[in-house]
């Protein structure tokens, strides 16, 4: 058998194979984590309501079930997302009491949904989880709060759109819609789909590498 590699060729296979298998790599490890991530979540809206208090103070539990019979306060607040039907518009907000150990003022609670264009409010049902605040997203729309029309979460332009004095700046309660769509949009089976993709690109090119250099007569397994 005899190899005269291409040292340029070489080093730039080299470089390409070290970057398909890093992402491969991190898609393995992301489907890990997003496995974790959901079964964390199941086991906690798995488990019976809690009152908002038990909820939010102490070690808050994202995810968790609660009860909120609270009466709401103010005005509603709109804010951008999609339905269980994965319809967009406008997820529609009350605020209602935060229990005194969360510091009191408010929290935002979900009350109906409507979608663009439409008047008609669809009520969001009893069944209430208390969920992280969204992080802000590098494309979101900046938000216009005297049309009440918010994309990214603000505690203080809220409140003031809502009318009352302060919110939550961590929480706000939401309609159970079951798993969250930052955890339902890419599942792990197709984390490992994707990293078989670069998996296998990575053998592809080492495959061509090798055909390249035996068409070239650099790469044999005679004696020369």
């Amino acid at each position: 058998m005899f190899f005269r590699p291409y040292p340029v060729l070489s080093i730039l296979t080299l470089l390409g194979l070290a970057v398909l298998i890093w992402l491969g790599q991190w898609q393995w490890s992301r489907m890990g984590e997003k496995a974790d991530q959901i079964a964390a979540y199941e086991a906690v809206a798995d488990a019976a309501p809690v009152d908002l208090g038990e909820a939010l103070c102490g070690a808050p539990l994202p995810g968790a079930p609660v009860r909120s019979e609270a009466p709401a306060t103010g005005q509603a607040v709109r804010f951008w997302g999609r339905n269980s039907d994965d319809e967009a518009g406008w997820r529609v907000f009350r605020a209602v009491p935060a229990p005194a150990c969360a510091g009191g003022g408010h929290i935002l609670r979900e009350s109906a949904f409507t979608l663009f264009g439409e008047s008609d409010l669809r009520d969001s049902g009893r069944d209430f989880q208390l969920m992280p605040v969204p992080a802000h997203g590098m494309f979101d729309a900046v938000n216009t709060p005297d049309a009440n029309e918010f994309y990214q979460y603000d505690a203080e332009q809220m409140a003031a759109a809502a009318g009352v004095e302060s919110l939550s700046s961590d929480f706000w309660i939401v309609a159970d819609r079951g798993l969250p769509a930052e955890l339902a949009a890419v599942p792990p089976s197709r984390h490992f789909g994707y990293a078989m993709t670069w998996f296998g690109l990575a053998l592809v090119l080492i495959a061509v590498f090798l055909a390249f250099h035996a068409a070239q007569g650099r790469l044999g397994f005679t004696r020369r």
